[in-house]
């Protein structure tokens, strides 16, 4: 009897995890989960609006602030030649980008275009999450 029912006791436990649901992981909408797995480069910059990409701040010390280039109210157009519409598909892009990988974002100050071309650097630890 022990042994039957140590036997359903093993059964059970290597069947469980086959039926168990699988982790809820929040991530950007098409980015894969394998993407985020890998380390992915910072830039230092957070937006205020889901419509437009307009630049709220600047993290000290951060590739964006580096350039000398990005100001807050600047808008974010595209990263590395994708179209962003929305901070969903900008942080999509952005989350696809490893450490000291380049990174081209096409902004706009006003009325006047721009192209700033920057290199990732690795997330400090004491950064806020909001800053990307």
């Amino acid at each position: 009897m022990k042994n039957i029912v140590l036997l359903y006791l093993a059964l059970f436990l290597l069947v469980t995890p086959v039926f168990a649901d699988p982790p809820k992981i929040n991530k950007p909408a098409g980015v894969a989960v394998t993407e985020l797995a890998a380390p992915t480069g910072w830039l230092g910059i957070q937006t205020e609006s889901d419509d437009f990409n307009i630049i709220k701040d600047i993290a000290q010390d951060s590739p964006a602030m580096k350039s000398h280039m990005i100001l807050s109210g600047d808008v974010i157009r595209r990263v590395n030649g994708q179209n962003t519409d929305t901070q969903e598909v900008m942080w999509g892009e952005l989350y696809k980008t490893g450490e000291s990988a380049r990174v081209v974002l096409e902004m706009m100050r006003g009325e006047q275009p721009y192209i700033i071309p920057l290199y990732a650097e690795k997330r400090p630890g004491q950064v806020r999450w909001d800053f990307y």
